[in-house]
């Protein structure tokens, strides 16, 4: 378990290891299937909050504790620059259509599991609002997901297999622990834009944004059934729609790649 176990004695803590990276994500994916999900079958709400509070952040406040180091360092949690800031709104809303658009030209997903998915996000029986429903689901991901998978173990993968292949790992790992294959392509996709920013901006914040940019729009989306339109376009429309897509995201990137790493 590498350093997990390992208490500092007043020396400032070194980048936490690759073999610790794994592990956060093997108790973490564990914690998940066996204490959070049969939570969520329960008590959708309940169980999502757990599984994002105490299933990640909570782990990743545990291993900070245990190794001795300071949990705002450990997650670099600093001021990031203007143009990083810039770059997490840009990038977080407007990457979603490439994303979704071209995932589901890949591996097209069937319409009883998207019609789940829209009673997940936008129940039909008004038990929760839109207020609730993106703290549920935007802002919670964007503080927890983001601390773990951006955090210790996108720098302890970098700590060993240096920050390209850090950022593409730490991405798919991000996109397995949603178990849900039709999930994978999208949120890997997802989490590669997002370590980009956070290692670009040397800071976790723009990634958090960018994370809380693109669950609100989807939930929005959802909200107001414009995501079933968006369906009903025509190839040519959703081609147009992805090259603005892929242009504004790349506008994006380009602001937090004009800063030093």
């Amino acid at each position: 378990m590498g350093d997990l176990l390992q208490r500092s004695s007043g020396m400032p803590a070194a980048a936490p290891s690759a073999s610790d990276a794994v592990t956060l994500f093997v108790l973490a994916l564990s914690l998940l299937y066996f204490v959070f999900l049969p939570i969520e079958r329960h008590h959708l709400g309940a169980g999502l909050l757990a599984a994002e509070w105490i299933g990640l952040l909570g782990l990743t406040l545990l291993y900070a504790r245990a190794s001795g180091r300071h949990f705002l360092t450990l997650i670099v949690m600093v001021r990031p620059s203007a143009r990083a800031l810039a770059a997490a709104v840009l990038v977080g809303s407007c990457a979603w259509p490439a994303v979704a658009i071209v995932s589901e030209w890949l591996l097209p997903v069937p319409e009883h599991v998207l019609g789940e998915l829209r009673k997940a996000v936008a129940p039909q029986d008004g038990s929760r609002g839109l207020a609730a429903t993106v703290v549920l689901m935007a802002v919670s991901p964007a503080i927890c997901e983001e601390t773990l998978f951006r955090g210790p173990i996108l720098r302890g993968l970098a700590s060993r297999m240096g920050p390209k292949l850090a950022v593409a790992t730490s991405a798919v790992l991000f996109g397995a622990f949603h178990l849900d294959s039709y999930r994978l392509i999208p949120a890997t996709a997802l989490g590669i834009l997002l370590g980009i920013l956070a290692y670009r901006a040397r800071s976790i914040v723009p990634a958090m944004l960018a994370h809380f940019c693109n669950n609100t729009i989807l939930i929005a989306l959802a909200q107001n059934g414009l995501d079933q339109r968006m369906a009903s376009l025509g190839h040519l429309a959703l081609a147009i729609i992805v090259a603005a897509s892929l242009a504004l995201t790349s506008a994006g990137l380009s602001l937090v790649y004009g800063s030093s790493a």
